[in-house]
């Protein structure tokens, strides 16, 4: 799977991949949790199938993580869900079948974190069954409060998000308006387009 890292409050790093051998630890897992030392966390056991596909990860203010990929549960399609800071499933994180592609989980390929919302992009069509171009906007619990549906057009691709920090989100992609073709738009914090931002062709 795909690498990434995210910080702790207390300073430990959790770090995803594929993993076997740390130094000469023998860890096998997908995420792993290094103390501020470099060593590997035993206390960190992530409830992850060992053959399972991570695309991203984000660590929340509240040290909860986010993880996207494939086949994240043992024989569950499961594309998306948070973990406690301990690694356990955090079973209040409600977001039903989550981003899906032609009524099938798929992953997501990007996830951002920004004030108690999270940010979520890739090649789905439809987001707890509704229609979703890409792109949801989740509340902290995981409800979909965004965007207004039929603000992106239905073919977008999206291979960035960055939040600004007055919470205007800008999007990197595909997006084909009807006017034409845009590969970078900024949002407000609704999910509504910005009518201040031309976007970028």
């Amino acid at each position: 799977g795909s690498g990434g890292v995210g910080i702790q409050s207390d300073g430990s790093l959790v770090v995803s991949g594929t993993f076997d051998l740390i130094g000469a630890e023998d860890v096998r897992a997908k995420v792993i949790r290094l103390s501020t030392d470099g060593s590997v966390d035993a206390s960190f056991s992530p409830q992850l199938n060992a053959r399972s596909y991570l695309t991203c990860m984000e660590v929340q203010d509240d040290d909860k993580i986010l993880v996207a990929g494939l086949q994240l549960i043992e024989g569950e399609q499961t594309g998306f869900l948070r973990l406690m800071p301990d690694g356990q499933i955090d079973g209040s994180f409600n977001i039903g079948p989550g981003p899906q592609l032609n009524g099938e989980p798929i992953r997501a390929e990007v996830i951002r974190y920004h004030k108690s919302k999270i940010y979520l992009a890739g090649n789905f069509t439809h987001f707890n069954s509704e229609p979703s171009p890409g792109f949801a906007i989740l509340d902290i619990d995981g409800t979909v409060i965004g965007p207004e549906n039929k603000i992106l057009p239905s073919n977008s691709a999206i291979t960035d998000i960055e939040i600004q920090p007055d919470g205007k989100i800008v999007l990197v992609g595909f997006f084909p308006f009807n006017g034409g073709t845009l590969r970078l738009i900024r949002l407000l914090q609704d999910g509504t387009l910005d009518p201040a931002f031309t976007g970028v062709a």
